[in-house]
């Protein structure tokens, strides 16, 4: 007879790629507040779900509180609420050669991370640059160049809104690698290394 045996390697770095928020009165979450973590690894970044109340990971997300994310070279989450559904909402840069990649738009669901039906959406007729970061405005996303000072606010389903280049002062010429949007405050905050920009 014959053996046959096979490995595939798996690594994982401590390196954050993104953070994603969801508060405690998401339905269907089991009411924990929760932060969603995306971070680099071989051949596929992985999503934590973390439980804000003691750190620990939720594992009622993927049964184990990581999962894979559909992609190796992502670049940031951002969470929605959409009726009594939850997903995960992530954008990527596929591709090696820096002037033909493609940039795409993932809706994965907040229970196991699947990519649902109709995704991911080919963003290169909406964004021509990198794309750097993403977040919710509670009615749309927005998402970042990774080294020009673009935004660009789309819909869920990855139709363009609005274009702007608000980013052009206090060196974030180079691009926002973050995105978060304060609810409260009406305000979009933007981040490239140590610099935080409110836009």
């Amino acid at each position: 007879g014959r053996v046959f045996h096979s490995y595939v390697s798996q690594s994982v770095t401590t390196e954050p790629i993104g953070l994603a928020w969801s508060s405690a009165d998401a339905p269907g979450l089991g009411s924990a507040e929760s932060l969603w973590v995306l971070v680099n690894a071989e051949p596929f970044d992985k999503i934590l779900r973390v439980d804000t109340s003691d750190g620990e990971l939720n594992t009622n997300f993927d049964d184990d509180g990581v999962a894979d994310a559909p992609s190796g070279n992502t670049e940031g989450i951002t969470f929605v609420t959409e009726g009594t559904d939850n997903y995960l909402y992530v954008v990527a840069n596929e591709g090696s050669d820096q002037w033909n990649r493609t940039k795409y738009l993932y809706k994965l669901s907040a229970v196991d991370a699947s990519v649902q039906a109709g995704y991911p959406k080919d963003l290169n007729n909406v964004v021509w640059d990198d794309l750097g970061g993403i977040t919710y405005d509670g009615e749309d996303l927005v998402i970042s160049a990774k080294s020009n000072s673009n935004l660009w606010k789309i819909s869920t389903s990855g139709d363009k809104r609005v274009e702007g280049w608000p980013c052009c002062t206090s060196g974030f010429t180079q691009g926002v690698k973050a995105l978060a949007y304060h609810t409260g405050r009406g305000v979009l905050y933007g981040a490239n290394g140590t610099s935080l920009l409110g836009i």
